[in-house]
């Protein structure tokens, strides 16, 4: 009996020592006790880019393909360097993809590297914990993460401070994914075009050096996109055999100026607009290598959404006595005003052939008034209507129900090989067959040498003229109104 009681007191002993080991020190394991991992679970979406060369994946001509949506089944998710092994990509509709990672390991700094790849593509983002539920994965962010871990710096300051540079970049990772498997090599982030790329946008933001700015960074180079849109917005050439520079975009060659200016802000918004109401611009300002810390204005974009202007402080310009151009270290911001591009009026079109109509037009792209062209719209004949005089160029487009102008926000887009025809006889017959023009009909635009578009309404037909409401927008290649 009594060596009962002993056997169960160093039970008793024994199981206290080990709840003592387990429980007596604080939860952070200050006794080296190593506590169970943490995980969680983060939340996005995957955009692959809208084309993909064809043997990336498999045949495919843009990302709605369903070899692209069979292609993401197969896709690896990378975490901080480790394979996810639960996680789902959605990529039954819509271009977007819902993304979600389980048990992903729990970073004790709260960031996150991620990389999706499927096939050849490999696409990253670096987010932060506060991003977890909600983030992209994209060619934006591919840049962005590719630009931050070289520079050192947070993807979130990449996108905010330097997204010139980022889209340069972006378009970079655009065209190298119209390159072949053999041409990419093992996959997008290793080939050599995007290592090329990568070191040429790095040593951008390199050279802008400690600069800070509430504005956003810039490195020029002679020419620059820095909307991301693909068009050219600002360009800088050298003048005065080399020694000088002068700024210009493709809406205007005058600029405004403030110098001596110490920061972003001096150069207020409003003085800047009011600079360019009261035309104190120039076309005559140019700039030496010695030349700092001055603020230009310039008439960037204009689009539906409205006039866009730019305003430029120069840093540095880097532009040694040989003449040789390296860039100009620059912050910028942009202004917005009400849009100047729509138009809206009444025009009348002649019958070509016919009798002299007071206050016509024998042809007309609603901008410029002229002479008939393939390019441009004149009255035909009573049974083509309003087109392309001889037909050979898709011009218009029926749009069903006859609203009114003011109701449309947009003009249907200018696809190659349908939805547009040669007059409003051809467009109409497409809608209906046999249908004849009719007072209130409307129609699209579009014109190829110019690019831009256009939205009328047939507002009287006569004898030997069309009247039409119209509006029309000079933006190249923008359908919105």
């Amino acid at each position: 009996m009594r060596n009962c009681r002993l056997s169960l007191l160093w039970l008793v002993l024994a199981v206290s020592l080990l709840l003592t080991g387990c429980f007596g020190e604080d939860s952070k394991g200050s006794t080296g006790t190593i506590l169970p991992a943490s995980y969680v679970t983060l939340s996005g979406s995957v955009a692959l880019p809208e084309t993909l060369e064809s043997t990336l994946l498999a045949a495919i001509v843009n990302n709605t393909d369903s070899q692209v949506r069979n292609a993401s089944s197969a896709a690896v998710v990378y975490v901080n360097g480790n394979q996810v092994a639960s996680f789902t990509l959605n990529s039954a509709a819509g271009t977007s993809w819902p993304l979600q990672l389980f048990n992903v390991l729990q970073d004790p700094t709260g960031q996150y590297k991620i990389q999706v790849i499927i096939g050849k593509i490999a696409l990253k983002s670096n987010i932060v914990d506060a991003e977890k539920a909600n983030f992209p994965v994209n060619l934006e962010t591919t840049a962005a993460a590719l630009l931050a871990e070289a520079a050192n710096k947070p993807q979130s300051q990449m996108l905010a401070s330097y997204p010139a540079i980022v889209s340069s970049l972006k378009a970079d990772l655009q065209a190298a994914m119209q390159k072949s498997a053999t041409e990419l090599g093992a996959s997008l982030l290793v080939s050599n075009l995007v290592k090329q790329a990568l070191a040429t946008h790095s040593a951008h933001i390199t050279a802008l050096g400690d600069l800070n700015s509430n504005g956003k960074l810039v490195y020029l180079q002679s020419k620059n996109d820095l909307d991301g849109d693909g068009v050219i917005d600002l360009q800088i050439v050298q003048v005065g055999g080399g020694q000088r520079l002068r700024f210009y975009t493709a809406l205007a060659n005058a600029v405004s100026l403030l110098e001596n200016t110490a920061d972003l802000a001096a150069y207020t918004d409003t003085k800047l607009l009011q600079d360019f109401a009261g035309s104190q611009t120039s076309e005559n300002n140019t700039f030496a290598a010695t030349d700092r810390d001055f603020s230009l204005g310039l008439f960037i974009k204009r689009s539906a959404a409205g006039d866009q202007y730019l305003k430029l402080l120069v840093r540095r310009i880097d532009l040694n006595t040989e003449g040789v151009f390296s860039g100009v270290a620059a912050e910028y911001s942009y202004i917005t005003t009400a849009t100047t591009a729509i138009k809206t009026g009444s025009k009348i079109f002649m019958l070509t052939g016919g009798s002299a109509v007071e206050g016509a037009v024998l042809a007309s792209d609603f901008t410029t008034d002229g002479i008939p062209t393939e390019n441009n719209l004149s009255y035909i004949s009573v049974q083509s209507g309003i087109g392309s005089y001889n037909g050979n160029q898709m011009l218009v487009a029926s749009v069903d129900g006859q609203p009114e102008l003011s109701k449309l926000s947009s003009a249907p887009k200018f696809l190659t090989g349908g939805g547009y025809f040669a007059n409003t006889a051809a467009a109409l017959n497409d809608l209906s067959a046999g249908r004849s023009l009719q007072v209130g009909d409307v129609f699209s635009a579009y014109f190829p040498v110019s690019k831009n578009y256009a939205l009328f309404k047939i507002k009287q037909i006569d004898a030997n003229s069309i009247t039409v409401d119209y509006k029309v927008n000079s933006t190249p290649n923008e359908p919105r109104f």
